[in-house]
Parts: structure tokens; C-alpha cells; sequence
């Protein structure tokens, strides 16, 4: 054996190391989103359904129309990005025909 020692990725205010990050999945000071930036944003991304920013987490009964409508259309804005990158045109013509729909229903 070399004495080979890991280096393991550490919060310097709080000490949570990346494998406790990812077994909580939630970080552990104001330090740790910087630290941790890369792995934060894949988490986020996983609850969020491929989106990089947090879109809240108030329950839905509490949400008027047109926040719920505000909502979708900032996710189907990431999808259709997505689908464009992947040049997947079939599929982004039907996210671009929902959001037509969804911004018809906001205005009404």
C-alpha cells in the first residue's frame, strides 16, 4: 500500500463533505453553495425536472391560476430549449403549441 489518502471535497464552515451532501441532499450553511455549486445545481436539477432554479415549493391549492400557468410555462420554456438543442422539432412544435395555449389562458 502507498498510504494513498482520498481527497475528499469539504464545506470549510460546516464540514459536510460531497458523500454527505449527497446522501441529504440538501446543503449545510450558506459556505456549502459555493463548495458544492456543481453538485447542488444536479440535485436541482433532479427535483426540478431538468430545471438549474428552484421554482418554490408552495403547495399547489395555494397557488392562483396564474401562477400555476406562470409556472408550467417556465418549464416548458427549459423543454422546449432542450428539445431544440437535441434538435427534436417534432417534439419542440408541441411544446411551443402548449405554451401558445397557456399564455391564451393567462390573458383570458
Amino acid at each position: 500500500m502507498s498510504g494513498y489518502v482520498p481527497v475528499v471535497k469539504r464545506c470549510p464552515t460546516c464540514q459536510l463533505t460531497q458523500n454527505e451532501l449527497a446522501h441529504l441532499r440538501k446543503a449545510g450553511c450558506a459556505t456549502c453553495y459555493t463548495v458544492f455549486r456543481d453538485e447542488l445545481i444536479k440535485i436541482t436539477r433532479q427535483y426540478q425536472q431538468g430545471h438549474d432554479v428552484h421554482v418554490g415549493s408552495m403547495p399547489d391549492a395555494l397557488r392562483t391560476p396564474d401562477e400555476r400557468i406562470e409556472e408550467r410555462l417556465q418549464k416548458l420554456a427549459g423543454e422546449l430549449q432542450r428539445a431544440v438543442e437535441q434538435e427534436d422539432y417534432e417534439r419542440a412544435a408541441r411544446i411551443k403549441k402548449e405554451i401558445i395555449q397557456l399564455k391564451g389562458q393567462g390573458e383570458a
